[in-house]
């Protein structure tokens, strides 16, 4: 099976302007020592690829595909977090994997989730 492959030409400034309200995700970005980096995306859900290392150095060690959440960002007023207006977008918690996230070792596996979620 020949599955292509394309780097989003979506930048995070080119899906603001989209949705003016929402802080979207950044295209590339690290967490839990891991380095995320936005492959495919359609709509609300996407396929990242994992490295260890930022940028291209270092080897793929995985896909994710996420169906991304959206919620009020929360910023601190002098004694506690509060609820702003202004509407984020975030990657699932770790208690929504399996619901709202889900990993693989091949992206064709990957862009098959990502139909099936998409659809």
């Amino acid at each position: 099976m020949n599955i292509s492959f394309e780097i989003s030409t979506q930048t995070p400034a080119t899906r603001r302007s989209k949705f003016d309200s929402f802080g979207c995700l950044p295209d590339e970005f690290s967490r839990y020592g891991v380095h995320y980096r936005l492959a495919q995306r359609t709509g609300m859900a996407a396929i990242f690829e994992l490295r260890y290392r930022p940028g291209l150095k270092g080897p793929i060690i995985g896909w994710d595909v996420v169906l991304l959440v959206r919620r009020p960002e929360r910023a601190k007023n002098a004694t506690r977090w509060e609820n702003t207006s202004k509407i984020i977008e975030r990657f699932p918690s770790p208690e929504q994997w399996g619901s709202l996230g889900w990993s693989f070792d091949r992206l064709e596996s990957a862009q098959r989730k990502l139909q099936e979620v998409s659809a």
